[in-house]
């Protein structure tokens, strides 16, 4: 019986060794780090699709994983284990990010409901520079420098960002990159406080509006 037991093992772990291993990009929808059990969002032709997984302990460090993440990972759809995860990001967003990289200057910006004049402009002389997945913001403001920076996060599919600065502040907004030209519309909250709702078009005019800004590319 034991040796009836034990090649039963074999074959499993033979199986295992050969098994099937698939290679794919998604987007967490839950984790735990504790028993190590994953959700993952995937875009197919068909749709989303969710993939409930356990991660293997040495499929790479979960620790640093959250919700929301963008990740490649590779798993056995036959054991239903991921035998290799790492935060990265899909093609599409990769492209993106690339060609966001970079110092844009700010051509025309609507505040508080209205339209800056050009003159205004070149007085906060407003600036961006995106590095790798962190977004700086430099501006003058009554004479007196200052800047906004955090972790700069898109969603190339529906052209989405989302910027969590140290303090606290979360940008909410829509994005448009096309060649040197990009535009930014973002509403601004607290964390911890109710969050504001994201713009739906580039329009910074009308009550409750939000904050609509375009830059040109800087070449260096």
């Amino acid at each position: 019986m034991f040796r009836t037991l034990l090649a039963c093992i074999t074959v499993f772990v033979a199986s295992l060794a050969h098994a099937e291993v698939i290679e794919l990009d998604g987007t967490i929808k839950s984790l735990d780090h504790d028993s190590r059990a994953i959700s993952i969002v995937r875009k197919t032709p068909k749709g989303q699709k969710v993939l409930d997984l356990e991660v293997a302990k040495n499929a790479g460090d979960i620790d640093s994983l959250k919700v929301g993440d963008k990740i490649s990972f590779a798993y056995n759809p036959d054991a239903e284990i991921v035998t290799k995860i790492e935060k990265g990001l899909s093609k599409e967003a990769a492209s993106d990010v690339k060609a966001l990289q970079g110092e844009w200057k700010n051509t025309y910006t609507e505040e508080g409901g209205k339209r800056l004049e050009p003159a205004d402009l070149r007085r906060i002389n407003r600036t961006l520079l995106i590095k790798g997945d962190s977004l700086r913001m430099e501006r003058v403001l009554n004479d007196k420098f200052g800047f906004h920076e955090g972790e700069f996060r898109i969603d190339p599919d529906k052209r989405l960002f989302d910027l969590e600065e140290p303090s606290g502040l979360i940008w909410v907004g829509i994005y448009e990159l096309r060649g040197d030209k990009l535009k930014l519309c973002y509403r601004v909250f607290k964390k911890g406080t109710p969050p504001k709702e994201r713009p739906a078009e580039f329009s910074g005019i009308g009550e409750n509006a939000p904050l609509n800004y375009e830059y040109k590319r800087v070449n260096e």
